[in-house]
């Protein structure tokens, strides 16, 4: 089952854009729609909020960009 799982996401189309950010605790529906709409690469816990490396649509990333880090 496995297996199968890992070649269809290896065949689904990768979101658009890939982002790093660091999105603050109040903005757990960001992150909320990373894990739903996007390829979450990472994501760590820091001070300031939630540390993330995703792919995600133009839209989100659009969102996220205030909360950008490079």
């Amino acid at each position: 089952m496995a297996e199968l799982r890992a070649e269809i996401e290896r065949r689904l189309p990768m979101p658009a854009v890939e982002v790093r950010a660091l999105v603050p605790y109040d903005r757990g529906d960001l992150i909320s729609a990373v894990h739903e709409s996007g390829v979450l690469v990472s994501a760590e816990h820091e001070e300031e909020g939630t540390a993330v490396h995703a792919h995600v649509s133009e839209r989100l990333a659009a969102e996220l960009a205030p909360f950008a880090r490079d």
